[in-house]
């Protein structure tokens, strides 16, 4: 006799109060359906009996209509949780979940170690240089003020670099379902066109000539073959065409208004660095990867599609005719349509990850170039330490130089674990009395 509110609020206070009460956190709850999951397993393998292929169906059929009747009177969250259950038995997310939260945890903990061992090896070389400080003051207050300003520049273009592409990055999530949502419409599309009628890829009047037996079930189940054989290849061409090109485009746009090219190439002639190739070659595996990332990935869904087994049923003490055929072409639609959809959903939830992750990747490699490209400038300007290296200097002011090189690197050093610190909540690193 409840009503929804009634419900929604029994929820709230019984199931989320219930949680909250046991110190754990509501936002972390899952629901799945494990009988589910296990059916679908098998579905994949193509294992599955009569009876768990109409509980299956049962099970899709009851999802479609939960989801279609709605629960607005539930919290949006717990709204997104049965939707995710009633989509596809709820185990996927939160198995992409969980290991979304364990990377992330094992990331964090091996990151503040090896904070933790840097920072040891900046007190030792502290410790050592410390005492010749005094000795060289005026040396450092010169050479900071000039490793700042190129410093300040370098950082400056591998921010603004960041900050772009990450603009693309946090689009991702939405981006790329919306992609491979037009890519589900124009695979449908060509599987109506695949089939309404006989052409150079399917064709059944060349099927049922070419067996010694035309018996209707060995036309279908030949027809199958070939059919899911052209729709997998079909696939995997949508797939890519309709994801990569536009993610590369945005990704080249973004890093065009950079002119991080334009840059390199400049500082490459002053320096005789190969600054620039190196940066095409970031930009060259950045595209290579996104598309083989994507082929590859399409291409584990088109297997699972093919090793899932298709047993066409002919109408019994009927042979081939037209109204046969008629029917077959339409249920093979509708299969193979129904199939390749969910594939499509399942390679739409892991792509935007993929893509992240390359992405992520190329953020690292440049910011390692440039961090090369700052001490190349360093190096190669008539200023500490290019004197050094020169000669320009006797050996007393060469070893002061060199003193020099260690305690602006220890400084640098200091600032950028701070940095990590912070980020890891940890708070700034301890300093020695060397540095103060």
């Amino acid at each position: 006799d409840l009503s929804p509110e009634k419900l929604g609020r029994l929820l709230q206070e019984q199931v989320v109060g219930e949680i909250v009460r046991s110190g754990m956190r509501p936002e972390r709850l899952y629901l799945t359906s494990a009988k589910w999951e296990e059916i679908q397993a098998k579905k994949v393998t193509g294992s599955l009996n009569d009876e768990e292929t109409a509980l299956l169906d049962s099970f899709l059929a009851r999802g479609r209509a939960n989801l279609n009747r709605g629960y607005g009177y539930l919290p949006p969250d717990m709204q997104e949780r049965l939707k995710n259950v009633y989509t596809d038995s709820g185990v996927n997310h939160l198995r992409t979940e969980l290991i979304d939260y364990l990377q992330n945890d094992i990331q964090t903990e091996r990151l503040r170690e090896v904070t933790g061992y840097l920072t040891e090896v900046v007190d030792q070389l502290e410790g050592m240089v410390g005492p010749e400080r005094a000795g060289v003051e005026d040396i450092i207050e010169k050479a900071r003020n000039k490793i700042r300003r190129v410093g300040e520049f370098i950082e400056g273009v591998g921010f603004q670099t960041q900050d772009l592409l990450g603009e693309v990055i946090d689009k991702l999530p939405e981006v790329v379902p919306s992609l491979v949502s037009n890519a589900k419409e124009q695979l449908a599309a060509g599987i109506d066109k695949l089939l309404d009628s006989d052409n150079r890829y399917i064709n059944i009047r060349q099927i049922r000539s070419g067996l010694t037996v035309p018996q209707p079930h060995r036309i279908m189940e030949e027809t199958v073959a070939k059919t899911k054989e052209v729709l997998g290849d079909k696939f995997i061409e949508i797939m890519e065409e309709s994801t990569v090109s536009p993610v590369l485009s945005k990704v080249r746009e973004q890093l065009n208004a950079c002119r991080n090219e334009d840059i390199l190439e400049r500082l490459s002639e002053q320096t005789g660095g190969d600054f620039v190739v190196r940066y095409r070659d970031l930009l060259e595996t950045l595209d290579r990867d996104t598309r083989q990332f994507t082929r590859r990935r399409a291409l584990e869904e088109v297997w699972s599609f093919l090793d899932t087994q298709l047993q066409p049923r002919p109408p019994q003490g009927t042979g081939w005719n037209d109204a046969v055929e008629a029917e077959f072409r339409e249920n093979l639609k509708k299969t193979c349509g129904e199939m390749l959809a969910d594939r499509a959903n399942t390679l739409s939830a892991v792509l935007w990850k993929y893509y992240r992750s390359i992405m992520n990747d190329f953020v690292t490699s440049f910011a390692d170039l440039m961090s090369n490209v700052l001490e190349s400038i360093r190096f190669a300007d008539v200023a500490l330490p290019m004197e050094l290296l020169e000669g320009a200097a006797d050996e007393n002011t060469a070893k002061k130089y060199k003193i020099v090189d260690y305690i602006t690197g220890c400084e640098a050093s200091r600032e950028s674990l701070d940095k990590v610190s912070a980020m890891l909540g940890d708070g700034p690193v301890a300093t020695t009395a060397a540095s103060r």
